[in-house]
């Protein structure tokens, strides 16, 4: 009869320290949250972090309350957040997600649900007035090098 093992097959560690990594800390949200709040038009901002398809996907998904929610002004607003989410410690070399809602009628917040329902549909604009692909009509999808490429442009 052959003597169960004492160490973890390989297989499993694996598997566990893939989990492991998943488990990681979540960075901190505050700074650069106060921080884009700052930004003239801004009325106020919801900044959270999330895991799409799998906890070692990191996604910075922000929604801004804008004044005055047209093209120009929320390409102005990301211009001047691309390079505080850059130079962010903890949250750039992410993929970004933005979505407006019009301040007038909406709170912002990046856990709620709503959000992409009262989010302000001029991404695909935007992201043609910053040399993008939108991704989608609600927010605009960001990769790390179109954030330094943004920021690079100021």
């Amino acid at each position: 009869m052959r003597r169960a093992s004492k160490r973890m097959p390989a297989a499993a560690a694996l598997a566990l320290l893939l989990v492991l990594v998943g488990c990681a800390s979540e960075p901190s949200t505050t700074a650069l949250e106060d921080e884009l709040a700052m930004i003239p038009g801004v009325e106020g901002v919801a900044l959270s972090v999330s895991h799409p398809n799998a906890p070692w996907n990191t996604r910075v998904d922000i929604v801004f309350a804008v004044a005055e929610p047209t093209v120009e002004s929320v390409t102005t607003i990301v211009r001047e957040a691309a390079p505080m989410i850059v130079a962010d410690p903890e949250l750039s070399g992410h993929e970004v997600a933005i979505a407006v809602v019009d301040a007038r009628s909406a709170t912002a917040d990046a856990d709620d649900a709503d959000a992409a329902a009262a989010a302000v549909h001029v991404m695909p604009e935007v992201g043609e007035a910053l040399g993008v692909d939108a991704g989608g009509n609600a927010f605009l999808f960001l990769t790390p090098e179109e954030l330094e490429a943004i920021a690079d442009q100021e």
